[in-house]
């Protein structure tokens, strides 16, 4: 990672010198305070009918809530107001998601299923407003309305939604991503404090993600103006505070620290070894006794198991490294994920022809945690980081559809988007067919010169982008166990 001394000044933070050259100015991307009124009406509107479209999803029946998760984030939150927190293996901040929603219904005879509507419909709103505000830092390459109009069409969502402690944990993990790419332009300590500060809640909702602290901590570091001290400090002790404050609430209601790590991390260690033919959780607790030992031999340590077979350890690692393009395309749809995925890439080209090399390695860096999952259930990769490629495709989707975009950049996309319609072809992949010859359609009326594309508003661009991703999400969201 280089220096930001050394950067183009594409990629460069301004400094205080050059402030008053508008075209610095242009590239520090304002804050949402300079959003117009007329964009939050927009936003606020395009939010709300996806909402009503979606409610449906969003309020299951009985049978459809996981026993194992989240009806036990439902009980956290009366807990929460009789007990006090759940241990922190088990993510006790999303109890702040149903507590108050049990003061409002728990007198009901059907309090269960209110609070789990409720929670569902506040994790999605946070989790589409998390995702905006992201792209809003990066709206000189795209236009926030573009990711609203992904927004509106992917189902992405609902089954991160079937695990609240991941809808919560990349909610945070967004919005501190959001603020460290505005500690990057400005160089304000207090944007890395609170970029802090949702490490430190994030880490309440996947203690996993502790791992975030460090890499806030070197992300600041790499990028200082200040001194090393108080840049270490910035993105140390907010974090640390909250930690040291759930611990020290812990201690006045349950009399220890509650942590449950020990236990929590080993079973799910010894329930998630992958098999060759598949198998039940059992079966899987099997075969890891086999390769690692018993909890009892390991002490409980899931350290000590993978040094007791480094080689087994590697093997799972790379099994499970396999499962993510199928896990990719379980969230994302046969048919939106390939779509989104190809402007995903064409986003990072964008990025690196603009020379805005930390604005790819920044998020990269900021998601890399999510390689600890490979060691235990890898279905948690996508959604702890379903911020990149919704980000990476949005801007992906305004550079293909701008109109200074060059003639020989349009003729790679639409040649790029015939082989890969040609290979699903062959391959037999009827999805993603479908996929690449909507693209290679709507790429031809680019070609074209057709007018709507050639507008500079990026309200029309948005609009044509939703009308045709509209055509690729299926009518009624489909959940995966």
């Amino acid at each position: 990672m280089s220096n930001p001394s050394h950067q183009s000044m594409q990629d460069a933070p301004p400094s205080s010198e050059q402030g008053n050259d508008p075209s610095v100015s242009a590239r520090r991307g304002p804050g949402p305070g300079a959003w117009s009124l007329r964009m939050k009406l927009v936003v606020g509107m395009v939010l709300a009918g996806n909402l009503l479209l979606v409610s449906p999803s969003l309020m299951p029946a009985f049978s459809e809530i996981n026993p194992d998760d989240e009806a036990k984030y439902i009980e956290s939150g009366w807990l929460l107001l009789a007990d006090g927190p759940r241990d922190l293996a088990w993510g006790p901040l999303v109890a702040v998601i149903y507590a108050p929603v049990h003061m409002l219904v728990g007198n009901s005879l059907d309090w269960f299923m209110l609070e789990a509507w409720a929670g569902r419909i506040e994790l999605f709103v946070l989790l589409w407003l998390s995702m905006l505000f992201l792209a809003l830092q990066f709206k000189d390459y795209a236009p926030p309305l573009v990711m609203a109009g992904i927004l509106f069409v992917t189902t992405a969502f609902f089954p991160i939604l079937e695990n609240q402690s991941d809808a919560l944990f990349v909610s945070l993990s967004a919005l501190g991503l959001a603020k460290f790419i505005t500690y990057y332009r400005h160089r304000r300590l207090k944007d890395v404090g609170v970029a802090s500060v949702c490490v430190g809640l994030g880490i309440l909702s996947r203690v996993e993600s502790v791992v975030l602290i460090g890499t806030l901590v070197i992300l600041a570091t790499v990028y200082r103006r200040h001194s090393v001290t108080r840049v270490v400090a910035s993105a140390l002790l907010p974090a640390l505070g909250i930690l040291v404050l759930f611990l020290g609430a812990s201690l006045l209601t349950h009399g220890n620290l509650n942590l449950g790590l020990g236990n929590k991390s080993y079973d799910s260690f010894e329930m998630n070894q992958p098999l060759p033919y598949g198998g039940d959780s059992e079966a899987a607790r099997q075969e890891t006794r086999r390769l690692f030992g018993t909890q009892e031999e390991n002490n409980g340590s899931v350290l000590r198991a993978i040094l007791r077979n480094p080689l087994a350890f590697g093997l799972r690692v790379l099994t499970n490294a396999k499962m993510v393009p199928f896990s990719y395309l379980d969230f994302f749809g046969k048919r939106l994920g390939p779509f989104l995925l190809f402007f995903a890439v064409w986003g990072v080209y964008t990025l690196i022809k603009q020379r805005a090399f930390s604005l790819l390695i920044i998020p990269l860096v900021w998601s890399s945690h999510v390689v600890v999952a490979l060691g235990f259930f890898p279905r948690h990769i996508i959604p702890q980081m379903v911020y990149f490629p919704l980000l990476l495709g949005s801007i992906g989707m305004a550079s293909a559809f701008d109109r200074k975009l060059r003639q020989g950049e349009r003729t790679g996309l639409l040649l790029a988007s015939t082989l890969f319609g040609v290979y699903s072809w062959i391959d037999q992949k009827p999805a993603f067919l479908f996929a690449f010859i909507l693209i290679t359609a709507i790429l031809l009326i680019v070609q074209l010169g057709w007018t709507l594309l050639e507008s500079d508003g990026s309200l029309r661009q948005t609009s044509f982008i939703t009308l045709v991703s509209g055509r690729l999400a299926p009518s009624r969201p489909v959940f995966i166990s």
